[in-house]
């Protein structure tokens, strides 16, 4: 995959159709070429512009209200679909520090982070309830290695809320960050499955 889908997802996520079909093609061709070829799927993981319009395409413009209350028919479309679906490739390959800190800041947490890690939680509870965590990650060592982050992710968000310069908008999100990497490693902790058993050895 070309460094060039990043073009042709940036000029259709205007339409969310159109989006939608970007986004489906590049994830059949990422699975396609995985496991063989796990360096092209690590280049559009590590891509800032790729990633932060996906992220911020997750959930279709006209649906974004003040309360994000459930519409009929909820809040996804095709596009959402075929996003999420990328993003937990990205996580089950051990892109997710990539992607995370593609969209990140130095100094501040961005509300795409927010984003990527509500979609990964939702992944994972998903996974969890059907007893189906095994296929969360590709290997042992990734699921180490992204449990490790995870907590680094935490602890870095703990001391940056023990800041007095935080304004409102920081504090809020560095909490939604502290919740949602609880729910995810607390979700995954808690199965029944051999590689998870290692992770909780390691932790």
């Amino acid at each position: 995959i070309e460094p060039t889908w990043q073009d042709v997802l940036v000029a259709s996520s205007s339409n969310r159709e159109l989006l939608s079909s970007v986004v489906a093609t590049i994830y059949n061709a990422v699975v396609a070429l995985s496991p063989n070829d796990n360096d092209q799927t690590a280049v559009l993981a590590d891509g800032c512009l790729f990633v932060s319009t996906l992220i911020r395409h997750i959930i279709p413009s006209k649906n974004i209200t003040p309360t994000m209350q459930e519409e009929e028919g909820g809040n996804e479309d095709d596009a959402t679909i075929f996003i999420t679906l990328l993003l937990a490739f990205f996580f089950r390959w051990g892109h997710l520090s990539k992607v995370y800190n593609a969209v990140g800041s130095v100094s501040s947490v961005l509300p795409e982070q927010v984003a990527l890690l509500y979609c990964i939680r939702a992944e994972v509870e998903q996974s969890a309830k059907q007893n189906e965590c095994k296929d969360l990650f590709a290997s042992e060592s990734i699921a180490l290695n992204t449990a490790l982050f995870l907590v680094s992710i935490y602890s870095t968000a703990r001391k940056t809320l023990k800041s007095c310069s935080l304004d409102e908008s920081q504090t809020c999100l560095g909490r939604a960050v502290l919740s949602e990497v609880v729910e995810i490693v607390g979700s995954y902790l808690a199965v029944d499955d051999p590689i998870a058993a290692l992770v909780r050895q390691e932790l």
